[in-house]
C-alpha cells in the first residue's frame, strides 16, 4: 500500500508543478535562434521595432525585471539580446528616448527598454534577441552616435552611417 500512496503524492506534487503556470507554454521563443549579429536567412524572422521618440520621456526604471546580455548593431538595426524569468505570458518590450542629446564627439543619446510581463509568474529563463530601427536616430551628419542603454554607460553602442 505505500507505493500506491507514494504514487498518489508525486502526481499530485507534479500536477501542482503543472499548473503552477496559467498556460502551459515553451520556454523558448520565436527569436531564440536568432544570434546578436543574425544572417540574412534569420534576420527575417525577427520583427524589427521603431523607436518611441517622446520629448518629456522620463524612464520609470525597470518596472518588470530584466538584464541586458550584448548589444550589437548591424546596419540600421540595434540588436539586443535580453535574459528574463517567464513563460506562461506574451512579454512586451518598447525602446524609448527623448532625443536629448549630449554634445560629445561622438554625440550621445539615451535609450531606454522598457518591459511588460503581462504579470507573468512562470520561472523559465527566456532569452530573447530584440530588434529595433535606428535610422530616424541620426544626429544631423555627424556620421556617429553612441547610444547610452538603459543609463549604463559601460555598455553603450556606437552607431556609425
Amino acid at each position: 500500500m505505500k507505493p500506491t500512496l507514494l504514487l498518489l503524492a508525486t502526481s499530485i506534487i507534479a500536477m501542482g508543478a503543472i499548473q503552477s503556470c496559467k498556460k502551459k507554454k515553451s520556454a523558448t521563443t520565436v527569436t531564440e535562434s536568432v544570434s546578436a549579429e543574425p544572417n540574412q536567412n534569420s534576420q527575417s524572422e525577427l520583427k524589427v521595432n521603431g523607436v518611441n521618440i517622446s520629448p518629456t520621456y522620463v524612464w520609470p526604471g525597470m518596472v518588470d525585471p530584466y538584464t541586458i546580455e550584448s548589444t550589437s548593431i548591424k546596419g540600421d538595426t540595434l540588436f539586443v539580446v535580453v535574459n528574463y524569468g517567464g513563460g506562461c505570458e506574451k512579454h512586451h518590450f518598447t525602446m524609448y528616448t527623448n532625443m536629448m542629446w549630449m554634445k560629445s564627439n561622438p554625440p550621445q543619446l539615451n535609450l531606454y527598454i522598457e518591459h511588460n510581463a503581462n504579470g507573468d509568474k512562470c520561472r523559465a529563463m527566456i532569452q530573447e534577441t530584440l530588434a529595433f530601427q535606428l535610422g530616424s536616430l541620426r544626429y544631423k551628419e555627424k556620421g556617429a552616435v553612441r547610444f547610452i542603454i538603459n543609463d549604463n554607460r559601460e555598455g553603450s553602442v556606437l552607431y556609425e552611417y
